[in-house]
């Protein structure tokens, strides 16, 4: 009987994670949607490099709702919460990726050759603005509306959220005296 309860625990567990992918996968398809509408708008024709571009397309997506829909999952609290949480641990790494991507292309947007310009330079910056946008105000809105809801255990949500702020501030405390030791230490070496 003990172990039906872990069983239970453990089957709510991939019920959560399936319907975050869910989530994630309507966030993904949304993005992979825009980029072949942006094909479709500049009259970019599929052929060997667009068509590696969309496959690339669909990595990147991935890499920008990923970390978003995990948080949320793996989060405690509200809908509310676990999204504000999850966007305050990717926000800032979502958007440097999406403008490391669009660095990493701007030479090309300077080239003679049309072929760079259009099929390279082009679909990355749509393919980084759209995941981006998908990630971090489309999914967060999905997981909202038909997110998975957290799961039950004992205890407040809310007060385990707050206990890793507790023991990072002992530990900072713990950091900043064996500092001043190490600094007192110094101190008395440079006396001798």
């Amino acid at each position: 009987m003990a172990n039906s309860g872990g069983n239970g625990t453990k089957l709510s567990y991939l019920l959560k994670s399936m319907q975050g992918s869910f989530v994630m996968t309507i966030a993904i398809a949304s993005t992979m949607t825009w980029v072949l509408g942006f094909m479709g708008y500049m009259e970019i024709s599929m052929s060997a490099i667009p068509a590696l571009t969309v496959i690339a397309c669909m990595g990147i997506c991935i890499d920008l709702t990923a970390l978003v829909t995990l948080f949320f999952c793996a989060g405690r609290g509200t809908h509310d919460e676990r999204i504000a949480n999850a966007l305050k641990c990717v926000f800032i790494p979502t958007l440097d990726s999406m403008m490391s991507t669009i660095v990493g292309c701007f030479a090309l947007a300077f080239s003679v050759i049309e072929l760079f310009v259009l099929y390279f330079f082009a679909m990355y910056v749509c393919v980084a603005m759209a995941g981006a946008l998908n990630g971090l105000v489309l999914l967060p809105t999905l997981l909202y509306f038909i997110g998975p809801y957290a799961s039950h255990e004992s205890g407040g949500g809310a007060q385990k959220m707050k206990e890793p702020k507790h023991q990072l501030g002992t530990q900072v405390k713990k950091l900043k005296n064996a500092d001043d030791q190490l600094t007192a230490s110094a101190v008395d070496m440079h006396e001798l």
